[in-house]
């Protein structure tokens, strides 16, 4: 793709149905779609795991920082982090 490339993100366990594309935002539109949604703290996108507090460790330990403090909301636990890239991502999980 010229300059460009992007980063393909599936599961642990190799599963080929899941899988997340990162690739840079060189569209001037695009950017600032995201610069908006970033400066109202809105996450670009939220992933459901199985183990909420598990994963919240995990990620700490590898250095990552979360936006905001850990909740509970209703039925669902969140968490927030940045990505480093512009975008907040959203972790959760139904509480039991």
């Amino acid at each position: 793709m010229g300059e460009f490339g992007w980063l393909t993100v599936k599961e642990a366990d190799g599963n080929s149905e899941i899988e997340s594309v990162l690739e840079p935002n060189a569209n001037p539109t695009a950017m600032e779609f995201q610069d908006a949604l970033f400066k109202q703290g809105n996450p670009a996108t939220a992933f459901e795991v199985d183990d909420f507090s598990q994963e919240v460790s995990r990620l700490t330990k590898l250095g990552v920082e979360f936006t905001t403090e850990l909740a509970n909301t209703g039925d669902v636990r969140i968490a927030v982090f940045a990505d480093t890239c512009g975008n907040f991502i959203q972790l959760y999980q139904h509480n039991q």
